[in-house]
């Protein structure tokens, strides 16, 4: 009886799923496998359901979850119900079953609404209604699984369920993020292991310092993000040991992780692999690696346990090639931050690299996650290079251990599996051509040391790095300064982490080398990006900047790219010599459906000739590029043609204007107060805050702002409580970072409440524009946030001409040009980029008969709504105005191509997002 007494939902899983072994060895049906011994180990938690039925196993094929309870537990248990739906979503499974002994159900996805429903209930064993009576009555539970694996043999047959091979359920991400729900359990006890260990404490302290910039979209603790990380980490150990017991050469590897086996053991295990076959970058210990908690690691034995039973070292090649890079994509999404170069992207970048594919020697410097380099080995492959050969051209390095690893991951073709990578970890600033690196021979390994050398092409998605992470690369900023030497500007303290990598990686280029790098669109039309085109020219040659037309390159990231080709100069300087700017047309989801697409581009980009409009292209001649960006045009307006902007009668705008910015100064609870404030009214001012709210050429305040520059004693003295009662609402108030107020707001000469309202504006110029271009004038002058640029006339300035010149639509074709656009569709457009670069129809070159004619122009538009701006371009009154600018200057450029030109400039820019054309 006590046998009977023990016997529990573990006992029954493991003879039900042995029995179910028995029924389908050797069957010629859908079922051809079952699992889930490992699940059923663990006393909660368990990741996959109970019993897995498996199909054709060359597929690694997951048919469907059995969730399994005793008769004590309802079989509506709403508890029940939601684990095993939720599993089934995890694995991307379209049905499952519950079985509580007595009932059993069939649940099916209806696929409109996405929920399971009930679809089949198979008779009840009413004579089981207790634990002692399951193995008691074996033959009749028995006899309703054959029943049970018989409908669901045909439902699988006809069609009506499906499975899901396992690299669909792995790619959909699903299993990890089963496995990263322990991440703040894991957390938790990598914190408490630091609190017994001063040196753990230490390591954690460091490399949360070095690194936190590569993870700044992810986790804010350290502890969640190192234990999301080794979470990861250990997910592509296990799945990586799989697949290398798929090469010939290492079939006879064994890895087995015991019942008892702890995260130690498996470490040491992974070790013993790693002196035999290399792979360290894969198999290496890691920070905190070991600490894992007991359901946690549970769960990690689960995932091993299934890999086994599906026989992943058995399936399709090709298949396992897409399960490794499922899992690089997943680690550098969910841990880093970063989303890897798309595959077209990096296909395309292989191919402008690699001039020479048979004998170029390429290097990825800032590897990330390896799709670059992963795309110039398979380029080389196809081609017909030998496996060692092409292994032994293409290095990838990166400062981060866990993206050495990723790259591994990523280049590890089946076909590779016994030949030696070289992939290293190194700082991008720190590497030399003497520098020698040891790599190991999976074979035997072995190690083996080359010297780096200097490279054919480099070839690289070089990374953003945060204001504040620039901090620990000051080392090689200070090189790459003092390298460039006193001749020009130094690149400014703002300038991109990337800006400086092109000069650090230069001595590493073969004379005539080429380098393909991926970077912000910033450096077209910025301060830094100025400094930098200026020292790039000294030693490189801009062959091609190209960028999208047609939707961001990086779906999930708000930064918008260039492609940059550049070519290491001779001795040769050429003032004529032309830069080809380029505008890929199609989606990149479109050059991605063949490697057919990806060479015409790279023919039409290579040979700098248009075939069809799949990409559009300008030869700019570097002494017109010089001319346009002398008239304030930066680089982001050579994408159409500006070459009559160069014939414009134009002037500064500075010379014309004070220009600032609006008024900064944060905490707009504080500073911008909601209606019955109670403050006195000679410190409440009328503030435009908003540059959304204007929606005609004049504007209004459209908001009340607290400026007080009155001392509390003062306050108090004046009995001033309105303010003072306002003031104090504040005081003890904190920002996100926990700091108080009154520490944070902290001004140089000024008192921490105080908002000096110094800069009323005339004229204001937002400072991100979306589909609409204009210049607002505050009727009456008000004072203005930082939202928007002010200018304010000089004496003796005819405030109404200029204000109609600066909507003209050579004015608006200025403001698009001098600035760059950001991934949310808007326009860049900083203040002090206004006061240096834009330029306006010079007002003095007009009689008072011609200024009284674009004034007049002018004044109908001031009764409408301001329009997207291909609508304005509609307008009739637009038009005329226009033409009249045109006609009063004496211009030979038409109106009709100023506004194909505007338009264009403006459709590149929203094409980073949702925006449409012509929508509000």
């Amino acid at each position: 009886m006590s046998a009977h007494v023990s016997y529990n939902e573990r006992s029954w899983a493991l003879d039900l799923i042995a029995h179910i072994k028995r029924r389908v060895t050797g069957s010629s049906r859908a079922i051809q496998g079952a699992g889930g011994e490992q699940t059923v180990r663990t006393l909660g938690g368990s990741l996959f359901p109970d019993v897995l039925l498996f199909g054709d196993q060359s597929a690694a094929l997951i048919l469907q979850g059995w969730e399994l309870k005793m008769p004590d537990t309802d079989i509506d248990s709403r508890e029940l119900f939601q684990n095993a739906a939720k599993k089934a979503h995890a694995l991307g499974l379209d049905s499952f079953v519950l079985w509580n002994v007595t009932c059993a159900r069939l649940y099916i996805r209806n696929a409109e609404s996405g929920l399971f429903e009930r679809a089949k209930q198979w008779p009840t064993l009413d004579h089981i209604t207790d634990r002692p009576s399951v193995p008691q009555f074996r033959d009749s539970w028995k006899a309703l699984a054959d029943r049970i694996l018989s409908d669901l043999n045909n439902l699988f047959e006809d069609g009506t369920i499906e499975g899901r091979p396992f690299v669909d359920a792995y790619r959909s991400g699903g299993i990890q993020n089963l496995v990263l729900a322990n991440t703040v359990a894991a957390a938790e006890a990598l914190k408490e292991a630091t609190l017994r260990d001063q040196s753990l404490r230490a390591e954690i302290t460091l490399w949360w310092e070095r690194y936190r910039q590569e993870y700044q979209s992810g986790p804010r603790s350290r502890y969640e993000a190192l234990a999301r990380a080794n979470l990861l980490n250990w997910i592509g150990k296990l799945l990586f040991v799989h697949v290398l017991q798929s090469h010939d050469n290492t079939a006879h590897i064994e890895f087995q992780l015991s019942h008892d086996a702890s995260p130690t053991d498996a470490l040491a295990e992974f070790s013993r692999l790693s002196d035999r076959f290399n792979f360290r970058t894969i198999f290496a210990d890691g920070l905190g690696m070991g600490i894992v908690p007991k359901q946690s690691w549970a769960q990690l034995k689960q995932l091993n346990k299934l890999l086994t039973d599906l026989r992943i070292a058995s399936i399709d090649q090709t298949q396992l090639a897409i399960v490794l890079e499922a899992g690089v994509e997943t680690v550098a999404r969910k841990v880093r931050g970063q989303f890897a170069t798309p595959p077209a992207l990096a296909q395309l970048v292989a191919a402008l690299a690699l001039r020479n594919i048979k004998e170029d020697k390429l290097l990825d410097p800032c590897c990330g996650s390896g799709t670059i380099a992963r795309a110039v080995l398979e380029r080389k492959l196809n081609s017909g290079v030998q496996p060692n050969q092409a292994a032994a051209a293409v290095f990838a390095g990166d400062l981060d251990p866990q993206a050495a690893q990723l790259t591994t991951l990523a280049r590890v073709k089946p076909s590779l599996l016994g030949i030696p990578l070289r992939i290293y970890c190194k700082d991008a600033f720190s590497i030399q051509p003497e520098l020698r690196i040891d790599f190991h021979h999976p074979s035997d390994g072995s190690c083996f040391t080359e010297k780096l050398g200097t490279f054919d092409s480099i070839a690289s998605n070089l990374p953003f790095v945060s204001q504040a992470g620039r901090k620990h690369y000051k080392e090689g900023i200070d090189a790459v300064t003092a390298l460039l030497g006193s001749e020009l500007d130094p690149l400014p303290a703002r300038s991109d982490i990337a800006a400086y990598l092109p000069f650090a990686l230069h001595p590493l280029l073969e004379r005539s080398g080429r380098m393909v790098v991926i970077m912000s669109n910033a450096w077209l039309s910025t301060g830094w990006g100025d400094a930098f085109y200026n020292h790039v020219l000294r030693l490189y040659r801009i062959k091609s900047i190209v960028i999208s037309g047609s939707g961001r390159w990086f779906q999930n990231s708000k930064v918008v790219t260039t492609l940059v080709v550049l070519e290491r100069r001779g001795a040769v300087y050429e003032l004529d010599e032309e830069i080809d700017f380029v505008v890929l047309n199609r989606p990149l989801g479109e050059y991605a459906e063949s490697q057919d697409s990806i060479d015409l581009a790279c023919a039409q980009i290579e040979s700098g000739r248009v075939h069809d409009d799949t990409l559009s292209l300008r030869s700019v001649k570097r002494s017109d590029l010089d001319l346009s960006q002398g008239l304030g045009l930066g680089r982001n307006a050579q994408f159409v043609d500006c070459g009559w902007t160069r014939e414009l009668p134009v002037i500064p705008i500075r010379e014309l204007c004070n220009i600032c910015r609006g008024e900064r100064r944060g905490w707009d609870k504080l500073f911008y107060p909601t209606r019955d404030h109670g403050i006195e009214q000679e410190y409440v001012y009328p503030i435009l805050k908003s540059p959304s709210t204007i929606t005609r050429y004049v504007a209004t305040a459209d908001q009340e702002a607290f400026c007080c520059s009155a001392p509390i004693k003062e306050l108090r003295e004046l009995q001033h409580d309105g303010a003072l009662r306002w003031i104090r609402q504040f005081q003890k108030e904190t920002n996100k970072m926990g700091k108080p107020l009154p520490e944070v707001l902290a001004r140089s000469s000024m008192l921490w409440y105080e908002m000096r309202p110094s800069t009323t504006a005339e004229l204001v110029i937002p400072i991100n524009f979306g589909e609409r271009l204009f210049v607002a004038r505050m009727d009456p002058p008000a004072f203005a946030n930082q939202r928007v640029t002010v200018l304010n006339c000089l004496p003796n300035v005819d405030i109404s001409l200029l204000w109609a010149l600066m909507n003209s639509i050579i004015s608006l074709f200025y403001i698009e040009g001098i600035g760059f656009g950001r991934g949310e569709g808007v326009l860049d457009l900083s203040a002090s980029r206004m006061k240096s670069d834009m330029h306006v129809l010079d007002p003095k070159r007009l009689s008072d008969e011609a200024a009284r004619a674009v004034k007049t122009a002018f004044r109908p538009l001031l009764s409408r709504d301001i329009m997207p701006i291909v609508d304005e371009c509609e307008q009739p009154d637009r038009q005329h105005f226009d033409e009249t600018v045109i006609r009063v200057y004496g211009l030979s450029v038409s109106r009709a191509h100023i506004y194909d030109c505007l338009k264009r400039l403006v459709a590149i820019r929203l094409a980073a997002t949702e925006i449409h054309l012509g929508t509000q």
